[in-house]
Order: structure tokens, then sequence, then C-alpha cells
């Protein structure tokens, strides 16, 4: 399973810290490029990290879809992603 996180804020790298850590399977994890800092800390820390190019990139490679951004800037990005019927949303 690939899991995928659009931000990549302080919560968000406490959480992906979280399930790096835990025994929670999953494949990769694909990050948001939004907070270079913390998403080349994270990819430095973590083997199955990738960070993305983009916000659709995660989409289209995650089975979960984790949205770690504030509603404003959502409501913003979110209508122009596509989704698939089969993912999980996570919000």
């Amino acid at each position: 399973m690939n899991l995928g996180f659009i931000g990549t804020g302080k919560i968000a790298a406490s959480v992906i810290t979280g399930i790096c850590k835990s025994k929670i399977p999953y494949k990769k994890i694909i990050i948001s490029p939004r907070n270079k800092k913390i998403a080349l800390g994270l990819k430095r820390k973590f083997k199955k990290i990738v960070i993305a190019k983009d916000n659709q990139q995660i989409v289209d490679q995650s089975n979960w879809v984790f949205l770690s951004v504030t509603p404003t800037v959502g409501e913003k990005i979110i209508k122009d992603l596509k989704f698939k019927s089969t993912q999980t949303v996570v919000s």
C-alpha cells in the first residue's frame, strides 16, 4: 500500500514519522514538496519516502491520501485534483 501526504508541515511530519517507526505495512510514502526543508529531512531519515513533483502525482500513486493542509489551502488545491473512487482520503 502507498500512502500519500499533501502538505508537509509539522503535524504531517510527526504523523509520517510515527507511521515509519510503526509496524504499519506500507510500500512507500509519497509526500508533498511544499515544505522543502521538512520533505528533505523526512526523505533522508526514512528509506521509503518519495518526494512528489506535485500534488496530482501524490493522488495518482497513493492508495490512501492524507490532506495535511489548512481548510483554506485545501479548498484551493483539492478542486483541481483527480481522485480515484477506490482511494481512501483522510482529512
